[in-house]
């Protein structure tokens, strides 16, 4: 089974090489590990952002996914929660890519055991600039448990990376001139996040739920997304979601491992 799923990630690079080819686009890849959390983004100007590193289950696809795109520069690596399924491979990515700058939500920073200093990722600064127009947003940030929700803008798009706390409309107030059709659900759809309200005001059309061992997805958040019709996507599933952002829409490819297909949705 590792075999195949392995060979699935390898195969669903091709699609991915293509689309970086046009620096003109801004690219996020949910990656489709076996366990936890991984999401690269490039920037227009080849800058690479991975957001996460999944659990120790995923260290082999992770690489390898990496290694396959020639990736050998990380810009940021940002660690959003310090649970194991996002940050076990953190040491791992810093050793063997040059990563350039590190920002971790976790509040113990084992620097002895890297080759750069870890800033903690806090509302202070509340903003990282990536690239070219290209902006990660710290939203809220919760200690028990130690975790992040977050927001990726480009130019009038924006993407919610939910993480396990609260956010209230004051949060969201200063995005509300970008369009979500994208969450990224709470520590993998486990918990009803963010409130009903909050979900109805942004609006989006995509709910993405990524892989986990040891958790299972809230039947009341499920059911919110049907009455809303948002669709949900489990890419453990579909396989890998690809978002490719343009001047002022973006489109979606899901990398259906098992159907061998593509289906695009195009967002104006």
């Amino acid at each position: 089974m590792k075999v195949g799923w392995l060979f699935g990630l390898l195969l669903i690079t091709i699609s991915i090489l293509v689309s970086f080819s046009n620096q003109s686009e801004v690219v996020v890849y949910f990656l489709d590990l076996p366990d936890g959390e991984a999401t690269l983004v490039q920037g227009t100007n080849q800058q690479y952002t991975l957001i996460n590193t999944g659990s120790k289950a995923s260290e082999i696809y992770l690489i390898k996914f990496l290694e396959t795109l020639e990736i050998d520069t990380i810009k940021h690596l940002i660690i959003t929660d310090n649970d194991q399924s996002y940050c076990a491979n953190k040491d791992l990515i810093i050793n063997k890519f040059d990563v350039k700058h590190v920002f971790d939500i976790s509040e113990t920073m084992n620097q002895h055991r890297t080759k750069l200093a870890t800033p903690t990722l806090s509302k202070e600064p509340t903003s990282i600039h990536l690239d070219a127009g290209l902006t990660f947003h710290v939203l809220a940030v919760s200690n028990q448990p130690r975790s992040s929700t977050n927001v990726l803008t480009y130019n009038n798009q924006a993407i919610l990376f939910m993480g396990r706390t609260s956010i209230t409309d004051d949060d969201i107030e200063n995005f509300n001139k970008y369009d979500f059709q994208i969450v990224k659900t709470a520590h993998f759809g486990a918990t009803f996040l963010p409130a009903r309200h909050i979900l109805t005001k942004i609006n989006p059309d995509v709910a993405i739920f990524f892989t986990s061992s040891q958790n299972e997805t809230d039947g009341q958040l499920l059911y919110y997304l049907e009455e809303r019709w948002i669709e949900p996507y489990f890419l453990e599933d579909v396989g890998s979601l690809i978002a490719i952002f343009k001047d002022s829409d973006y489109d979606i490819e899901v990398q259906f491992r098992t159907k061998n297909m593509k289906h695009h949705i195009n967002f104006d």
